[in-house]
């Protein structure tokens, strides 16, 4: 059954997101999703809640800023994440979006990931 999960308000340049699973269904999910240029790449998780907190980060123009999403059933043999912060910070095996880590050193030797300074 095709369901919209996230999106669909194209004033805001906000795509869209779909989910085609069993309404119980909550194993292994692909996320495929495309891009402004059109390009398409997916992703699996381990379970319906992350594919589906990714398909809505995805789908945020001031986050994923994706286009379009899809999220289908995949088998466990496939899985590349097994979180959605895997695949936004790049830490999976096919990769993510954002967050990837800056070339420039750590103001004052600190971690970027460390928390403000006091």
């Amino acid at each position: 059954m095709k369901k919209v999960i996230a999106g669909g308000d194209d004033r805001h340049g906000t795509g869209i997101a779909f989910s085609f699973l069993p309404a119980a269904y909550e194993g292994p999910c692909r996320m495929t999703y495309q891009g402004r240029l059109g390009k398409t790449s997916s992703v699996v998780f381990v379970n319906r809640s992350e594919a589906g907190l990714a398909a809505t980060f995805a789908v945020q123009p001031d986050r994923g800023g994706y286009r379009f999403v899809e999220v289908t059933v995949a088998s466990i043999h496939e899985v590349t994440h097994a979180l959605c912060i895997d695949w936004i910070c790049d830490c999976g095996q096919a990769g993510g979006p954002l967050l990837r880590a800056s070339s420039q050193p750590p103001i004052s030797g600190r971690s970027p990931h460390a928390g403000s300074p006091r």
